[in-house]
């Protein structure tokens, strides 16, 4: 049979309204004007050049150029884009291009060409039509009749709805994992188009196998920047990329989410496209409910130059500051700037790594991250010295400590009246007892006792990593890790989170970020269950169908390898919220790790954030 292929088109001004993303090498046709664009599948369709132009008059005839190089399109068909390559159409469901190629010969490599399904789904069958109320109707064998009720149209319809809603699941792509609820294991089970598929951390950019690569959302997770004042987002190799005062964030776009839970099990579903029982999460929109096409992330945890609050490599990770005063930093940067929120965390981030990663055992796949670092109130300075940038430890402690990390200098163990957030320049090895600990900025004093610990890290390890998600090698719980551009997710400092308040154990949520607030308004809303009241490792979430995003531990009783694997503490009264885990937290940090012990006034050296972007509609 003859194979038809039908160009994406629309009138010049529908193009224009809905402005989309073209994929790769997919055509648009402008009907009206007979102009066409190729995507990129980055671009939206107001941001593409028009593949042809309208005819002008003739020019001047210019000097004869050089030949040109012969440039060949190769066309294919296959079974899937995977399988069944060949130069012959029939019995083919997919259609491959391959544009300006230097060779006449054709390659057999499926993703040199971009593929387009040519046979669509089988339709459904539709329902028998019937005459009348209760009408008799001959059948096949003239002897016999049958009779059609209401009922057995009502019961046809039904059927019918049936079928449709099983089309619609076989048309559209569906990723997700499913818990056990309580299962000791913290691995979860792929579902739907995600059974089959491969995911793995690589280390450095090394080559794994990871199937989501090429699976959106996860394949149009990309790192940008926002250039400041002007909120502009430039991608790499675009003017403005390399200025130094921008923000380094990472660009996510919009999916539809579904959470689902019975007796037995809980699954959470992501769809590129809006189906029966699927919504936006509210990151995702405006607080009129207009939906955002992208959202953007800070890539790395919130830091500070000079008073500006910033997403930039080698920085000290900002801490010790109360909920009110990085929720003033982030909206101090203009419209649109807020720091991530419950709805961010656990309906964009959990979701993205739950299914792709499908265990809820971070650590174990993402890296240890900077959880390990030294705390102990014996290494302390063993003689006094003024206006100096060093210290003076034992031999015996000072391996603990490396060029390049953070310190801290108190009077006691977790004080930071001496120095805070100092970076280690060098160490020296002065005698057979003691070593010297240099470290920058300002001169202090320091007396004999005084205690030197580690807290806060800088940012900026994985800078130098190209691809999306990868960890460092190196001593476990000192080297970070990014996960789809953002780096270490948990890990260095607390990150608070936003749009959520404890009260007595009892989820409090506000969905308009104008309106997140540090005490407890008409605004905020309870969410339908009650936290656990007692310190532990998760064994299971609560769950709430009116507010899918506050999902808390319910039950304790797991340990670091089984159930949630990560930590989670609380007290009564009313707490904010930090998740993921310090620099000391060690094998009970990691993605689900929940902290609603402090009160949103804390000032923790322990507690940071990171900042988050919604764009102007």
């Amino acid at each position: 049979m003859a194979v038809k292929i039908q160009i994406r088109n629309g009138l010049s001004t529908e193009w224009t309204s809905v402005n989309p993303v073209l994929m790769q090498g997919e055509l648009g046709l402008e009907l009206d004007t007979g102009k066409f664009k190729a995507g990129d599948g980055t671009k939206t369709w107001s941001l593409l050049a028009y593949s042809t132009g309208g005819v002008g008059p003739a020019g001047i005839q210019g000097p004869v150029g050089t030949t040109g190089a012969t440039l060949y399109t190769w066309i294919k068909y296959a079974d899937t884009p995977t399988t069944g390559i060949s130069d012959d159409p029939t019995g083919k469901k997919y259609f491959g291009m391959a544009y300006n190629k230097s060779s006449a010969t054709k390659s057999l490599v499926y993703t040199d060409y971009s593929w387009s399904l040519t046979e669509g789904i089988q339709g459904i069958q539709g329902i028998q039509g019937l005459q009348g109320g209760n009408v008799v109707l001959d059948d096949v064998t003239p002897a016999t009749n049958k009779v059609y009720s209401s009922s057995k149209i009502d019961s046809s319809l039904a059927a019918q709805d049936n079928r449709l809603t099983d089309l619609e699941s076989r048309s559209i792509k569906t990723y997700g994992a499913r818990r056990t609820l309580g299962a000791t294991s913290p691995v979860l089970t792929r579902i739907y188009d995600a059974i089959g598929k491969v995911a793995n951390m690589p280390i450095n950019d090394s080559v794994v196998v990871d199937d989501f690569e090429n699976i959106f959302p996860w394949s149009h997770i990309k790192e940008c920047k926002i250039v400041p004042i002007t909120n502009r987002v430039v991608y790499k190799g675009e003017p403005g990329y390399d200025l130094l005062t921008a923000d380094w964030m990472v660009e996510i776009p919009k999916f539809y989410l579904n959470i689902t839970q019975d007796a037995t099990n809980r699954d959470i579903s992501i769809s590129q496209y809006r189906q029966k029982g699927f919504w936006t999460p509210q990151v995702f929109k405006t607080e009129a409910g207009v939906e955002l096409d992208k959202i953007y992330v800070a890539r790395f945890k919130t830091g500070k130059a000079g008073t500006t609050d910033v997403s930039r490599p080698s920085l000290f990770a900002e801490n010790g500051r109360d909920l009110a005063s990085f929720r003033t930093g982030a909206k101090a940067k203009g419209i649109g700037w807020q720091l991530t929120d419950l709805s961010f965390v656990q309906e964009v981030l959990y979701p993205l790594y739950s299914i792709e990663a499908a265990t809820l055992h971070s650590q174990s796949y993402l890296g240890d991250g900077l959880t390990t670092f030294r705390y102990v109130a014996t290494d302390t300075a063993q003689i006094a010295q003024t206006a100096v940038n060093r210290i003076v430890i034992l031999n015996t402690v000072a391996g603990n400590y490396n060029v390049g990390e953070g310190v801290c200098i108190g009077t006691a163990q977790g004080a930071e009246n001496i120095a805070f957030d100092r970076a280690i320049t060098a160490k020296n090895q002065l005698d057979a007892t003691n070593t010297e600990i240099i470290f920058d900025g300002a001169p202090v004093n320091i007396a004999v006792g005084n205690v030197l610990w580690q807290g806060a890290q800088k940012t900026g390890q994985t800078v130098n990593l190209v691809k999306p998600s990868g960890k460092l090698p190196g001593v476990g719980g000192r080297t970070s890790f990014k996960y789809r551009g953002m780096e270490d997710s948990f890990g260095n400092v607390y990150e608070w989170v936003d749009g959520v308040l404890i009260n007595n154990n009892v989820a409090q949520i506000c969905r308009k970020p104008s309106l997140y607030a540090s005490t407890l308004t008409a605004d905020y809303k309870p969410a339908g269950y009650a936290n656990s009241n007692t310190n532990g490792y998760p064994t299971e979430m609560g769950f709430d169908n009116n507010f899918p995003e506050a999902r808390f531990p319910i039950s304790i009783g797991a340990g670091t390898t089984t159930g949630y694997c990560d930590y989670y503490y609380q007290d009564a009264g009313l707490r904010g919220v930090f998740f993921g885990g310090t620099a000391l937290d060690g094998t009970v940090a990691g993605l689900f790790f929940w902290y609603l012990l402090n009160p949103p006034s804390s000032t923790s050296w322990g507690v940071g954030s990171r900042l988050l972007y919604k764009p102007s509609v």
